[in-house]
């Protein structure tokens, strides 16, 4: 994901519309997660839990700095789900 600011330069727009926008992408994000009816795991059952963190490095340690990404998720054991 994008700066703010890199957004607003590159796209010529206010900070008031580009947090605007990223408010609004994480509230469809955190609307489709809780219409989401799929559920894993419960009494008697395994969940194997994982997470893992994406960076963009740098060749050589020159350049710009990016942020770790973090990447979280889960399988039932029993459904694979």
């Amino acid at each position: 994901m994008k700066t703010s600011k890199s957004c607003i330069d590159d796209h010529e727009v206010s900070q008031t519309t580009v947090s605007n926008w990223y408010k609004f992408c994480r509230q469809m994000c955190h609307d489709e997660m809780e219409a989401c009816t799929l559920k894993i795991g419960g009494v008697g059952f395994i969940v194997e839990i994982d997470e893992t963190s994406l960076k963009k490095k740098s060749k050589y340690g020159r350049g710009t700095h990016h942020e770790d990404r973090w990447l979280f998720g889960g399988v039932d054991r029993a459904t694979k789900k």
